[in-house]
């Protein structure tokens, strides 16, 4: 498991990011994000998880829904 902002062990040095729902797409390529685009990710973004414990999610309902 990756958390968020963290290198994973692959050739391009892939960056753990959170995405925009937009952002996927068919043509979306995970090795966009990698340790040479992630800060200029963050300067045009901006951390997309900085008020994530703001609204939290409530996961046990979250589960109950894939039933």
């Amino acid at each position: 498991m990756a958390s968020i902002y963290s290198l994973r062990p692959r050739p391009n040095l892939g960056v753990s990011t959170p995405l925009d729902w937009n952002e996927l797409s068919d043509s979306f390529d995970m090795n966009e994000y990698n340790y040479f685009t992630i800060l200029p990710r963050l300067a045009e973004k901006g951390d997309l998880w900085k008020n994530i414990l703001q609204d939290p999610m409530d996961l046990k309902t979250v589960l109950n829904g894939l039933r």
